[in-house]
Protein backbone atom coordinates (compact mmCIF):
# COMPACT_ATOMS: atom_id res chain seq x y z
CA UNK A 1 0.00 0.00 0.00
CA UNK A 2 1.16 3.70 -0.70
CA UNK A 3 2.89 5.29 2.55
CA UNK A 4 -0.45 7.41 4.00
CA UNK A 5 1.87 9.90 5.17
CA UNK A 6 2.35 11.32 1.34
CA UNK A 7 -1.25 11.15 0.50
CA UNK A 8 -0.49 9.37 -2.64
CA UNK A 9 -3.88 9.25 -4.29
CA UNK A 10 -5.59 6.09 -6.13
CA UNK A 11 -4.63 6.23 -9.53
CA UNK A 12 -6.90 4.98 -12.01
CA UNK A 13 -4.27 2.09 -12.82
CA UNK A 14 -4.79 1.26 -8.33
CA UNK A 15 -8.61 1.78 -8.67
CA UNK A 16 -8.69 -1.17 -12.13
CA UNK A 17 -6.43 -3.35 -9.84
CA UNK A 18 -8.74 -3.31 -6.99
CA UNK A 19 -11.89 -3.89 -8.81
CA UNK A 20 -10.15 -6.64 -10.97
CA UNK A 21 -9.31 -8.21 -7.37
CA UNK A 22 -13.11 -7.76 -6.13
CA UNK A 23 -14.35 -9.27 -8.48
CA UNK A 24 -11.92 -12.49 -8.55
CA UNK A 25 -12.21 -12.58 -4.77
CA UNK A 26 -16.29 -12.53 -5.06
CA UNK A 27 -16.17 -15.43 -7.82
CA UNK A 28 -13.32 -17.13 -5.84
CA UNK A 29 -16.39 -17.37 -2.74
CA UNK A 30 -18.18 -19.66 -5.14
CA UNK A 31 -18.15 -23.29 -3.90
CA UNK A 32 -15.92 -25.47 -6.51
CA UNK A 33 -14.25 -22.37 -8.34
CA UNK A 34 -10.36 -22.16 -7.00
CA UNK A 35 -8.47 -19.75 -9.19
CA UNK A 36 -10.19 -16.91 -11.95
CA UNK A 37 -8.67 -15.19 -14.79
CA UNK A 38 -10.12 -11.77 -16.26
CA UNK A 39 -9.92 -11.31 -20.37
CA UNK A 40 -11.75 -8.96 -22.68
CA UNK A 41 -12.03 -10.97 -25.96
CA UNK A 42 -9.12 -13.95 -24.82
CA UNK A 43 -6.88 -11.05 -24.58
CA UNK A 44 -6.00 -11.21 -20.43
CA UNK A 45 -7.19 -7.81 -19.29
CA UNK A 46 -3.46 -6.25 -17.90
CA UNK A 47 -2.61 -5.17 -14.10
CA UNK A 48 -5.02 -8.03 -12.28
CA UNK A 49 -2.56 -9.37 -10.02
CA UNK A 50 -0.98 -6.00 -8.58
CA UNK A 51 -2.85 -6.52 -4.77
CA UNK A 52 -1.54 -9.13 -2.61
CA UNK A 53 -4.83 -11.50 -1.77
CA UNK A 54 -6.23 -10.03 1.69
CA UNK A 55 -7.37 -13.56 2.79
CA UNK A 56 -3.72 -14.84 2.69
CA UNK A 57 -1.86 -16.13 6.11
CA UNK A 58 -0.15 -13.05 8.07
CA UNK A 59 2.09 -14.63 10.79
CA UNK A 60 -0.29 -13.91 13.68
CA UNK A 61 0.84 -11.51 16.36
CA UNK A 62 -0.11 -12.18 19.85
CA UNK A 63 0.70 -11.24 23.62
CA UNK A 64 2.91 -13.80 25.41
CA UNK A 65 4.59 -14.10 28.37
CA UNK A 66 3.35 -10.15 28.54
CA UNK A 67 5.59 -9.24 25.18
CA UNK A 68 4.02 -8.25 22.21
CA UNK A 69 5.48 -11.43 20.25
CA UNK A 70 4.79 -12.49 15.99
CA UNK A 71 5.09 -15.83 15.53
CA UNK A 72 7.06 -17.48 12.00
CA UNK A 73 6.69 -21.08 12.07
CA UNK A 74 8.12 -22.14 15.39
CA UNK A 75 9.73 -18.77 15.63
CA UNK A 76 8.69 -16.65 18.60
CA UNK A 77 9.93 -12.92 17.56
CA UNK A 78 9.83 -10.54 20.05
CA UNK A 79 7.98 -7.04 18.98
CA UNK A 80 7.74 -5.24 22.15
CA UNK A 81 9.19 -5.81 25.30
CA UNK A 82 6.60 -5.91 28.31
CA UNK A 83 9.48 -3.57 29.88
CA UNK A 84 9.43 -0.89 27.37
CA UNK A 85 5.97 -0.26 28.89
CA UNK A 86 6.36 0.01 32.53
CA UNK A 87 3.46 -0.75 34.48
CA UNK A 88 1.03 -0.76 31.45
CA UNK A 89 -0.18 -4.37 30.37
CA UNK A 90 -0.57 -4.90 26.19
CA UNK A 91 -3.89 -6.75 25.52
CA UNK A 92 -5.48 -7.50 22.19
CA UNK A 93 -3.35 -6.66 19.69
CA UNK A 94 -4.12 -6.92 15.61
CA UNK A 95 -2.23 -6.47 12.47
CA UNK A 96 -2.50 -5.44 9.27
CA UNK A 97 -2.48 -8.21 6.40
CA UNK A 98 1.31 -6.84 5.47
CA UNK A 99 1.94 -7.63 9.00
CA UNK A 100 3.57 -3.45 9.02
CA UNK A 101 0.71 -2.41 10.87
CA UNK A 102 0.18 -3.66 14.62
CA UNK A 103 -2.07 -2.44 16.88
CA UNK A 104 -2.65 -3.13 20.67
CA UNK A 105 -4.78 -1.43 23.85
CA UNK A 106 -3.51 -1.68 27.42
CA UNK A 107 -5.42 -4.33 29.70
CA UNK A 108 -7.93 -2.15 31.05
CA UNK A 109 -8.40 -0.85 27.19
CA UNK A 110 -8.05 2.48 28.10
CA UNK A 111 -5.15 3.21 25.63
CA UNK A 112 -4.95 2.45 22.02
CA UNK A 113 -1.41 1.96 20.74
CA UNK A 114 0.23 1.71 17.45
CA UNK A 115 3.41 -0.45 17.55
CA UNK A 116 6.57 1.68 16.28
CA UNK A 117 9.33 -0.98 16.39
CA UNK A 118 10.77 -1.31 19.78
CA UNK A 119 8.25 1.31 21.10
CA UNK A 120 4.39 2.02 21.15
CA UNK A 121 2.90 5.28 20.36
CA UNK A 122 -0.74 6.27 22.20
CA UNK A 123 -3.39 7.00 19.33
CA UNK A 124 -6.41 7.65 21.79
CA UNK A 125 -6.96 7.48 25.99
CA UNK A 126 -10.28 7.04 26.68
CA UNK A 127 -12.31 4.91 29.70
CA UNK A 128 -13.30 1.89 27.32
CA UNK A 129 -12.31 0.97 24.19
CA UNK A 130 -13.54 -2.19 21.76
CA UNK A 131 -10.82 -4.11 20.55
CA UNK A 132 -8.99 -2.91 17.71
CA UNK A 133 -9.03 -3.69 14.43
CA UNK A 134 -6.60 -2.92 11.43
CA UNK A 135 -7.57 -2.72 7.71
CA UNK A 136 -6.22 -4.04 4.73
CA UNK A 137 -4.96 -0.23 4.41
CA UNK A 138 -3.33 -0.35 7.57
CA UNK A 139 -6.56 1.80 9.49
CA UNK A 140 -6.71 1.05 13.04
CA UNK A 141 -10.51 0.85 14.06
CA UNK A 142 -12.06 0.94 17.77
CA UNK A 143 -15.19 2.87 19.33
CA UNK A 144 -15.33 4.49 22.25
CA UNK A 145 -17.66 3.45 24.44
CA UNK A 146 -18.55 7.50 25.69
CA UNK A 147 -19.51 7.97 21.93
CA UNK A 148 -21.78 5.45 21.25
CA UNK A 149 -23.08 7.58 17.36
CA UNK A 150 -19.09 6.98 16.35
CA UNK A 151 -16.58 4.82 15.40
CA UNK A 152 -12.96 6.12 15.21
CA UNK A 153 -10.30 5.29 12.67
CA UNK A 154 -6.45 5.85 13.26
CA UNK A 155 -3.99 5.36 10.60
CA UNK A 156 -0.42 4.62 12.05
CA UNK A 157 1.03 8.18 12.09
CA UNK A 158 -1.00 9.24 14.52
CA UNK A 159 -4.14 11.08 12.59
CA UNK A 160 -7.24 10.11 13.02
CA UNK A 161 -11.11 10.93 12.34
CA UNK A 162 -14.27 9.91 13.60
CA UNK A 163 -17.50 8.47 11.33
CA UNK A 164 -20.82 8.47 12.63
CA UNK A 165 -22.19 5.27 12.80
CA UNK A 166 -25.62 4.82 10.75
CA UNK A 167 -27.60 2.97 13.15
CA UNK A 168 -29.56 5.52 14.66
CA UNK A 169 -30.92 3.47 17.80
CA UNK A 170 -29.51 2.44 21.33
CA UNK A 171 -27.70 -0.66 20.32
CA UNK A 172 -24.13 -0.16 21.61
CA UNK A 173 -21.65 -1.64 19.45
CA UNK A 174 -18.94 -3.46 21.31
CA UNK A 175 -16.85 -5.49 18.72
CA UNK A 176 -15.71 -4.56 15.65
CA UNK A 177 -14.56 -6.41 12.46
CA UNK A 178 -13.77 -5.33 8.46
CA UNK A 179 -14.03 -7.24 5.44
CA UNK A 180 -10.88 -8.38 3.51
CA UNK A 181 -10.97 -6.20 1.08
CA UNK A 182 -11.47 -3.14 3.15
CA UNK A 183 -14.73 -2.31 2.13
CA UNK A 184 -17.39 -3.67 4.85
CA UNK A 185 -17.42 -2.99 8.33
CA UNK A 186 -19.10 -5.90 10.79
CA UNK A 187 -20.46 -4.73 13.97
CA UNK A 188 -21.51 -7.04 17.63
CA UNK A 189 -24.15 -4.32 18.74
CA UNK A 190 -25.83 -4.76 22.10
CA UNK A 191 -28.88 -3.47 24.17
CA UNK A 192 -30.23 -5.22 27.17
CA UNK A 193 -27.85 -8.35 26.68
CA UNK A 194 -29.91 -9.20 23.45
CA UNK A 195 -26.65 -8.82 20.76
CA UNK A 196 -27.37 -8.18 16.89
CA UNK A 197 -24.69 -8.44 13.85
CA UNK A 198 -24.74 -5.47 11.52
CA UNK A 199 -23.23 -4.44 8.76
CA UNK A 200 -21.96 -1.33 6.92
CA UNK A 201 -20.37 -0.26 3.48
CA UNK A 202 -17.18 1.71 4.37
CA UNK A 203 -16.80 4.46 1.67
CA UNK A 204 -13.04 6.02 1.31
CA UNK A 205 -12.33 9.00 -0.58
CA UNK A 206 -9.07 8.77 -3.40
CA UNK A 207 -6.34 8.35 -0.60
CA UNK A 208 -8.17 5.29 0.75
CA UNK A 209 -8.93 7.82 3.78
CA UNK A 210 -12.24 6.03 5.16
CA UNK A 211 -15.18 8.63 5.20
CA UNK A 212 -18.72 7.05 5.91
CA UNK A 213 -20.76 4.18 6.40
CA UNK A 214 -23.52 3.52 4.28
CA UNK A 215 -25.91 0.82 2.84
CA UNK A 216 -26.24 -1.09 6.48
CA UNK A 217 -28.20 -4.38 6.55
CA UNK A 218 -29.14 -6.55 9.65
CA UNK A 219 -27.96 -10.08 10.06
CA UNK A 220 -30.21 -12.59 11.45
CA UNK A 221 -28.63 -14.35 14.15
CA UNK A 222 -31.58 -15.16 16.52
CA UNK A 223 -31.14 -14.30 20.70
CA UNK A 224 -27.55 -15.79 20.84
CA UNK A 225 -25.00 -13.91 22.54
CA UNK A 226 -22.38 -12.80 20.61
CA UNK A 227 -18.76 -13.43 22.03
CA UNK A 228 -16.76 -13.07 19.05
CA UNK A 229 -16.54 -12.27 14.84
CA UNK A 230 -14.60 -12.55 11.99
CA UNK A 231 -14.44 -12.68 8.01
CA UNK A 232 -14.00 -15.88 6.98
CA UNK A 233 -13.58 -14.26 3.34
CA UNK A 234 -14.67 -11.46 1.26
CA UNK A 235 -18.77 -12.00 1.63
CA UNK A 236 -18.67 -14.59 4.77
CA UNK A 237 -18.55 -13.99 8.21
CA UNK A 238 -17.91 -16.43 11.59
CA UNK A 239 -19.60 -15.52 14.54
CA UNK A 240 -19.30 -17.19 17.84
CA UNK A 241 -22.38 -17.25 19.75
CA UNK A 242 -23.55 -18.75 23.07
CA UNK A 243 -20.98 -19.01 26.14
CA UNK A 244 -19.37 -21.37 28.40
CA UNK A 245 -19.66 -25.15 27.19
CA UNK A 246 -22.71 -24.02 25.26
CA UNK A 247 -21.12 -22.39 22.22
CA UNK A 248 -21.78 -22.72 18.33
CA UNK A 249 -19.92 -21.12 15.38
CA UNK A 250 -22.32 -20.04 13.08
CA UNK A 251 -21.39 -19.68 9.13
CA UNK A 252 -22.87 -16.45 8.20
CA UNK A 253 -22.73 -15.87 4.25
CA UNK A 254 -24.23 -12.70 3.08
CA UNK A 255 -26.05 -14.51 0.60
CA UNK A 256 -26.94 -17.71 1.56
CA UNK A 257 -28.32 -19.48 4.41
CA UNK A 258 -26.56 -19.80 8.09
CA UNK A 259 -24.96 -22.82 8.98
CA UNK A 260 -23.56 -24.13 12.45
CA UNK A 261 -20.72 -26.04 13.83
CA UNK A 262 -20.43 -27.18 17.04
CA UNK A 263 -18.15 -25.12 19.54
CA UNK A 264 -17.06 -25.34 23.32
CA UNK A 265 -15.64 -23.57 26.26
CA UNK A 266 -11.97 -23.34 24.12
CA UNK A 267 -13.48 -21.84 21.43
CA UNK A 268 -13.37 -18.29 22.51
CA UNK A 269 -10.24 -17.93 23.23
CA UNK A 270 -8.93 -15.19 26.13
Amino acid sequence: RPPRSTLFPYTTLFRSALAYWQIGSTLRDVAGISSVSLSLGNVPLPNTEPISDPSGVVNPVMIKDGNLVRLDGDKVEVLLSASNLAGISMSHPAVSVDGKTIAFTDGARQKLYVWKQRSAQVLYSVLGLAAPVVDRLGWIWTVDSAQPNHILAYNDDGSGIQIELPWHDSRIVTALAISPDGSRLAAIRSVDGKDQISLAIILRNQYGLPETLVGTQELEIGTSTVADLSWLQGYTLAALTGSGEKTTVRIIPLFGPVSTLPGGEEAGGS
